[in-house]
């Protein structure tokens, strides 16, 4: 048994669509059925969504913090940052130095905080990889909290 759709009116764009057709009558009281039908269209398309950057607030709790943020200093500010990050194909040696932008830090009492902007999406960093290859290049010790405090599409901001 084959179904007749309809070929003309809403009914028709409500079924091609997929769209009520109570939503279409409200549109038809302020567009013309070319209107609607293009606003259809648009809604059917994909809108790829690319993240592209995390922000991040790391709480370090470091064995001497006033050091702690000169060496930090220092470490981030040479050429290269190179470590070691676990792939699904096995370590692989990576650069950290253009994954991440330190944005600011405060030293409060016996922590500092440290705020950063990572690259996100397609190549993901995880801010513990900098600040463990610190640990190791350095001899220093603590303890670090991450908090990811905001997510980028391009330039747009998601909380």
């Amino acid at each position: 048994e084959q179904v007749e759709y309809p070929s003309r009116g809403l009914k028709a764009l409500s079924i091609r669509y997929s769209c009520p057709e109570w939503i279409l009558e409200l549109w038809k009281k302020s567009y013309s059925r070319e209107v609607i039908e293009t606003m259809l269209q648009d809604f059917q398309k994909e809108k790829p969504l690319a993240i592209t950057q995390a922000d991040y607030r790391l709480t370090v709790y470091p064995q001497d913090p006033k050091r702690f943020w000169q060496d930090f200093s220092a470490f981030c500010d040479q050429p290269e940052i190179l470590t070691q990050k676990r792939t699904k194909k096995g370590m692989k040696t990576v650069d950290l130095k253009p994954e991440f932008t330190l944005l600011g830090h405060q030293t409060e009492g016996e922590r500092c905080i440290l705020t950063l902007r990572t690259t996100a999406g397609q190549k993901n960093f995880n801010p513990t990889l900098l600040t463990d290859a610190f640990w190791a290049a350095s001899g220093q010790t603590g303890y670090v909290q991450v908090l990811r405090t905001a997510v980028y599409a391009g330039e747009k901001l998601f909380e």
